[in-house]
């Protein structure tokens, strides 16, 4: 428990830890052994240990002096942090009791720890669960030693439901990966052999066999590593079936982090910010079965190396093309039209003369030239809107797609001859060594003085010294992007500092809710398709041939 504790604790902190034991002296459990955890946590934390003794005379109504007891003892010590620990031996006392504890520690800055076992209580909190789970398993162990009263309380049905459900509820959080598991495993520790309690084994049993429900699912088989916090139903879907260590943070996890989280999975749920190559899969071990990528690209993966371990790498496809489509346009509007520089010269009080026949003066939209790098699922959703605005529709590719030529009016077109035509160029090829800094300064002084270019792609496809030196140089009219060679971008990059011939955002390509919740519920299907062995869907699969691969890894 201290450890638990330590955990959650600052450096520097004055701790202080209150044990309340009520009714030592009658049938109040184990107070020792409360004592014992206690002074062994304080030992760990280097904290202040306070006992106070306090006898109740009803089960389920402690005297309501206690609460003054206790508040005169919290203004005291007035610690930075508190840790409480209120009696658990009487199911009964136990909400009323941490009510007290709670109302007399309300002004602390923050309560380290407070004991709600209710699975259904409000003030559960995801950092209580941890500490919980580590109490209760020490509790057990004492219970399962001392023959005393609180023994046969602590059988009864509903306080070991209450534990399932808690810890079930850990599970789905993630706070806790093997929470179930252990719930199952201490009512095997209940059930043991001994003389005095073989009258409640029926009872138990059956309650054991009522946790072990939950259980099935929590401590499934599947292990599973996400890298982020990703938004429903996918979280949702996988923590039904799998076991989910997931990543809390809001930032994606270094290469230390990942290769400590993804030992003995079965799967890897990752975003295009983390990178996986063979050193994070020799982590994972043999039972790696797939790689599951929240997004539309997978350059991120070394899609090679996991065929020849037979690993299954999927992504979302097209699920984002329409929403990136959206703000491509967006950019374009942005730039052509001054979007972001009218903003501004309103909110900085510029505008001075309420019009004026020069006055932020932009480029057409309607009826230009629309040049697209990479004529795929974004790039043609590009297409679709540019036909609404009469736009003639120029595309280069590594390939001809006539069907879409025919369909979306679109015109094969040289990359060179595209750049010196187009009023605005929309990159949308995938990342690889042959689009590495494609546009790099001979590139850019092919385009047009009067053009735009836009990048909802990948930062690395442009060379972003030559493009900050052409636009300084003026040799193109300006610039939209989502994307950047380094993300995010860093404060003393160039682009930081130019303000008039460019719109700059931060990856949010596809960032709609409905996008990203659809995102988040075909990366987690595809994960859970592989884990129990249906048929993929061809569309979500990056390397078909690992199927193959599998089958001669069997063999």
């Amino acid at each position: 428990m201290g450890g638990t504790l330590a955990k959650h604790s600052r450096r520097g902190d004055e701790i202080h830890i209150i044990l309340c034991t009520l009714g030592i002296g009658g049938n109040s459990g184990d107070p020792k052994g409360r004592e014992d955890e206690a002074q062994a946590a304080a030992k760990i934390l280097n904290a202040k240990l306070h006992i106070l003794d306090f006898p109740v005379v009803k089960l389920n109504k402690p005297s309501i002096e206690f609460e003054s007891i206790l508040k005169r003892t919290v203004d005291d010590i007035n610690p930075d942090r508190l840790y409480t620990h209120s009696p658990f031996d009487y199911h009964q006392v136990h909400e009323s009791v941490s009510e007290c504890t709670r109302n007399a520690a309300r002004d602390i800055q923050q309560l380290l720890y407070y004991e709600v076992i209710s699975s259904t209580s409000p003030e559960f909190r995801a950092n209580a669960y941890v500490d919980i789970t580590d109490y209760i398993d020490k509790k057990i162990e004492c219970l399962a030693h001392h023959n005393t009263q609180s023994t046969k309380l602590y059988m009864q049905a509903h306080i070991i439901r209450s534990l399932a459900h808690t810890r079930y509820l850990m599970s789905k959080i993630g706070t806790r990966q093997e929470g179930m598991a252990e719930a199952f495993s201490i009512g095997r520790m209940i059930v043991i052999p001994n003389s005095k309690i073989n009258q409640h084994t029926f009872r138990i049993s059956s309650s054991v066999a009522y946790a072990s429900n939950f259980v099935m699912k929590a401590s499934s088989s599947k292990q599973v590593y996400v890298t982020r916090k990703i938004p429903e139903p996918g979280l949702s879907m996988l923590s039904r079936e799998c076991n989910v260590t997931l990543n809390q943070m809001s930032t994606p996890p270094d290469k230390i982090e990942m290769i400590k989280n993804v030992v003995g999975k079965d799967a890897i749920l990752c975003t295009v910010s983390d990178k996986i190559d063979a050193q994070i899969m020799d982590a994972a071990g043999p039972k790696l079965k797939i790689i599951s990528s929240y997004s539309s690209g997978y350059d991120h993966i070394d899609v090679r190396e996991a065929t020849a371990r037979g690993v299954y790498v999927t992504f979302t496809a097209h699920v984002p093309a329409e929403a990136t489509a959206d703000l491509t346009f967006a950019l374009i509007l942005a730039c052509a039209r001054n979007i972001v520089s009218a903003d501004e010269c309103i909110r900085k009080n510029n505008w001075k003369v309420g019009w004026a026949p020069d006055f932020m003066l932009g480029y057409d939209v309607y009826g230009s030239t629309l040049g697209i790098i990479g004529l795929g699922r974004i790039g043609s959703a590009v297409a679709r809107r540019a036909r609404g605005f009469g736009m003639k529709i120029l595309y280069s590719d590594h390939y001809r797609n006539f069907k879409l030529e025919s369909e979306l009016q679109a015109k094969y077109t040289p990359l060179d001859e595209l750049l010196a035509q187009a009023d605005f160029v929309s990159i949308h090829t995938s990342m690889s060594s042959e689009s590495y800094h494609l546009i790099d300064r001979s590139k850019l002084e092919k385009m047009k003085r009067t053009a735009f270019l836009i990048n909802t792609a990948r930062g690395q496809v442009i060379n972003e010294v030559e493009l900050v030196a052409a636009l300084k140089d003026k040799l193109i009219a300006g610039v939209g992007l989502d994307v950047f060679e380094a993300e995010p971008l860093p404060k003393s990059s160039p682009l930081m500092e130019m303000k008039e011939n460019i719109v700059i955002l931060p990856h949010m390509g596809c960032a709609t809710y409905r996008t990203r919740s659809k995102m988040a519920e075909v990366a987690a299907r595809n994960l859970l398709d592989v884990l129990d062995g249906k048929e993929l869907d061809a569309m979500f699969l990056v390397n078909p041939e690992v199927r193959y691969k599998r089958i001669e890894i069997r063999h």
